[in-house]
């Protein structure tokens, strides 16, 4: 049980910073935000999955169930500014 909640603190570590990234923009391009910010949403995902059948926690999925849902709402909108032609490199 400790070495399963220190696997999924360090993924969740890795997906918030990877969340991070996306979110502050920190790429060189534009796709590498959206491409960390898919990474981070499928971490996410995958540790809620992971809490509710490894740990029990069903408040742990709940909690990864929204930053994952926060994510892809911002990854969303990126991927929407393209569509309208908006990028980091126009800004």
């Amino acid at each position: 049980m400790i070495a399963d909640m220190w696997l999924f603190a360090i993924l969740f570590a890795v997906a918030f910073g990877l969340s991070a990234y996306s979110w502050l923009g920190l790429g060189s391009y534009f796709y590498t935000d959206v491409i960390a910010g898919a990474l981070a949403f499928i971490i996410f995902f995958s540790l809620a999955f992971y809490s509710i059948t490894t740990l029990g926690l069903a408040w742990l999925a709940v909690l990864t169930t929204m930053f994952g849902l926060v994510q892809t709402l911002f990854v969303s909108i990126k991927v929407f500014d393209v569509f309208r032609g908006v990028t980091d490199e126009t800004l």
